[in-house]
């Protein structure tokens, strides 16, 4: 068991990197200060109880990549209100809701807000009995109190962490059992939920819109590519863009069409091939790119004057 409390910002980075994995920390306010309380429940897993005021966390890509820290990390949110940003998405995480993050990928968490409280799960990945793929669909996503399971999870994490005494193996055994069977339950009620909902989430959309528009210039870029990069199947990347009566093929490929009409309407400065322009919005073949062109705005690239 281990409590410290800190009002520096670089303590804080030493203090917290020591307690999960490497961080980056920046001060969000003036007159900083923190405290961590730290259970060891057992060997793989413990528990946190943080009291701060604004700070910005961040598990950098480099930190990340160099770590071979492979933990999850589930956080309670007691007091005010959090942001956790990762897998190109953002849970806002109010009193009593939860949010899932795995260590081995980047990530961020914002306490814009003062006051914050907030619990720490670390487990390992192999506790949960989940996939790769499914644990990544889950993380950076508020699992409110209605989720079955969220409030019976924070109220038994939260007793936990009153505990003044260091438990026992036999208790802490029991602990990480009871805890552990909870967020399975939970993890698995939110991934049945997630059939209904996540799927048509505005948010979601713009955020794969988004990703096109940085990206539609890779020819490698397809509606695989994108489900992929986001964890989800292809069936559910159609279904996000079906509920805007579009489908992510035909969105990419109107975002390059779109680029390229404008690039066909400077060719007089430019002075770039057809060809050429075909490659820069992602078309492996000139070919392919004319038919789909004329398709959309019925004559070929050569002729367009915009």
């Amino acid at each position: 068991m281990t409590e410290l409390s800190v009002s520096d910002i670089h303590d804080w980075e030493i203090v917290s990197s020591q307690a999960f994995v490497p961080l980056r920390c920046t001060q969000g306010g003036p007159g900083f200060h923190a405290s961590l309380h730290n259970t060891k429940l057992s060997n793989e897993v413990s528990l946190s109880h943080i009291r701060s005021n604004q700070v910005h966390v961040e598990r950098t890509e480099s930190l990340a990549r160099r770590s071979e820290h492979n933990d999850l990390l589930l956080s309670v949110q007691v007091r005010s209100t959090s942001y956790v940003h990762q897998h190109h998405r953002t849970a806002v995480v109010a009193p009593g809701s939860a949010v899932l993050y795995e260590a081995n990928r980047p990530y961020t968490l914002d306490h814009r807000s003062r006051d914050q409280e907030l619990l720490v799960l670390k487990i390992p990945r192999d506790a949960l009995e989940l996939t790769e793929n499914r644990v990544s669909q889950l993380c950076a996503r508020a699992f409110e109190p209605s989720v079955p399971g969220v409030s019976a999870l924070g109220g038994l994490l939260y007793g936990i962490s009153r505990e003044h005494t260091q438990a026992s193996s036999t208790v802490g055994s029991t602990f990480v059992h009871t805890s552990t069977s909870l967020l399975r339950s939970v993890l698995r009620t939110a991934l049945y939920q997630r059939e209904f909902s996540w799927d048509s989430d505005p948010s979601t959309l713009e955020i794969l819109k988004s990703y096109i528009h940085e990206h539609f210039r890779n020819p490698e870029l397809s509606v695989e590519r994108l489900a992929a990069a986001h964890h989800i199947s292809v069936r559910k990347l159609h279904l996000t863009f079906r509920a805007v009566e579009d489908t992510p093929g035909r969105y990419l490929r109107e975002v390059r069409l779109g680029h390229a009409a404008r690039m066909l309407a400077q060719r007089g400065t430019t002075n770039l091939s057809v060809a050429s322009i075909a490659r820069r919005v992602g078309f492996e073949s000139p070919a392919t790119f004319s038919r789909s062109f004329r398709t959309m705005f019925g004559c070929a690239p050569i002729h367009w004057e915009g």
